[in-house]
């Protein structure tokens, strides 16, 4: 319990932005206030059986004003609670020398006021200035014993015990002061665990932030991309329901034809039913029908086909539930980008691909294809009219890394623009039109998979993206 009440006492008024040696000082403030308490109360009580009005004057309002400092550090009125501190023991133990005889009660209390305020302000000149006026202080309390009596003689028989309290008190401020400086370290090192607590912490939302900001990138070039992508998926969703109406006719009619031969055995004049079979045979051309119905299912296969590519790559691109590496074929990723961007460059752009034989490389395959994207979508819009894009793959065995190498023709950049293209929040696009976060992440995402993106390009020449990534991942971000 006692153990308990000392720790809530220690405590009083501190919180976690305040700094180390904020803290500190306010913790020695508040146990040597609370042991001055206590002392002055056991003072005052005795004083009521050897009462002295000086005395007992001084010591009650020692007790006021020590419990004053409790109460104003639980308000956190740090900076007011630190002067009262000091300027209260300054005039208490100038007062308490003046008013009693120097031989009753020895003036070592200096020594205390003269450690406050080193131990309790950060600030010199303040440490200072309380210093000069201490010093001043201790000068006029030996002027006036040199030259004036005290206020009050103590005269009980108690009297020459008086210097020895005066001693216990100081051993016991000196004691909090050494325990100060004792737990110094302890305290720094829990405060640099709070610290690193904290910037853990903070890591972990940035981080995911990062990934947050990421995807929104990713649903911002697909957002960009739907117009096309939905008229990609139109096309062959067209040719399957244009496929539809005409296959279901020719089926009818075949059914009506194979209806009218299982009949047969029902007619009467077989010979009659099997001559108007004949007929309505010649008229819908089975064989033809036949033909017809293979020409629309392969349509309807193929525009189906097609459907999926277009989704399995949009699905590949995306991959926002697979946050994890694995062993992928780039190529894969490469093609299913190029079907996403097919209707920004179909008809206008020629991109010539030169695939290299490269292993499977350990990634995550929706980051990097967000890079291919990124770039590729970057170049699509550099070319204003007709061009060319190149892509390169090459394994580089000594290194065992990959190297895609993506190439334009297009404008090119200044030198200036240049350095600053992997820059947050840079882009020479219009206003509305780009983030300049694109190829930002797209550095992240390469450096996050231990590789490297380099461009090279100058006015009128086009650009040229080079990225390595390693095959295997040693150590994962």
């Amino acid at each position: 319990m006692l153990r308990d009440l000392w720790k809530f006492i220690t405590n009083i008024g501190i919180h976690d932005r305040m700094t180390l040696f904020d803290e500190r000082a306010i913790k020695l403030m508040n146990q040597i206030s609370f042991i001055m308490v206590f002392w002055f109360s056991f003072v005052v009580l005795m004083g009521l059986f050897h009462f002295e009005v000086y005395g007992f004057a001084v010591s009650a309002t020692s007790l006021i004003l020590f419990g004053s400092v409790l109460i104003f550090n639980s308000y956190k009125n740090i900076t007011f609670s630190k002067h009262y501190f000091v300027i209260f023991g300054l005039v208490m133990v100038t007062v308490v020398n003046i008013g009693f005889n120097s031989s009753n009660i020895p003036m070592v209390q200096f020594i205390t006021t003269t450690l406050f305020p080193v131990l309790i302000f950060r600030n010199n000149k303040t440490v200072f200035a309380y210093l000069i006026i201490n010093f001043l202080l201790f000068i006029l309390v030996i002027y006036y014993h040199q030259n004036y009596e005290p206020f009050i003689v103590a005269r009980h028989k108690d009297v020459a015990l008086a210097p020895y309290f005066s001693v216990m008190i100081i051993m016991i401020v000196a004691f909090l002061i050494a325990f100060f400086f004792r737990n110094v370290g302890d305290d720094l090192e829990r405060k640099i665990v709070r610290k690193n607590e904290y910037l853990n912490d903070l890591i972990e939302k940035m981080k995911t932030m990062q990934e947050q900001m990421i995807n929104s990138e990713k649903m911002a070039s697909l957002g960009q991309l739907t117009a096309g992508i939905a008229h990609e998926i139109n096309n062959p969703i067209n040719f399957v329901s244009s496929n539809i109406n005409p296959l279901k006719t020719d089926l009818i009619e075949l059914k009506e034809l194979c209806k009218q031969y299982k009949d047969l055995h029902k007619a009467v004049d077989p010979a009659t039913e099997l001559r108007r079979i004949s007929e309505y045979s010649d008229k819908i051309d089975p064989e033809f029908l036949y033909q017809e119905i293979e020409t629309l299912i392969a349509g309807i296969e193929e525009g189906a086909g097609r459907t999926k590519q277009i989704v399995l790559g949009l699905r590949n691109f995306s991959r926002v539930d697979e946050d994890e590496f694995k062993e992928v074929d780039l190529h894969e990723g490469i093609e299913s980008t190029l079907m996403l961007l097919k209707n920004k460059i179909k008809n206008r752009i020629e991109v010539t691909k030169d695939f290299g034989a490269i292993p499977k490389v350990e990634c995550i395959p929706g980051k990097i294809n967000q890079v291919f994207m990124n770039i590729l979508n970057n170049a699509a819009e550099a070319i204003e009219n007709k061009g060319q894009v190149w892509i390169k793959t090459s394994y580089l065995k000594n290194l065992r890394s990959v190297v895609i190498s993506i190439r334009d023709d297009g404008p090119g950049m200044q030198e200036s623009t240049r350095r600053r293209i992997f820059e947050p929040f840079y882009t020479t696009k219009d206003i509305g039109k780009g983030t300049g976060l694109g190829l930002s992440i797209s550095y992240g995402i390469i450096e996050k998979h231990n590789g490297s993106i380099e461009v090279k390009s100058n006015p009128g020449q086009g650009a040229e993206f080079i990225i390595t990534l390693p095959i295997v991942q040693t150590t994962k971000s």
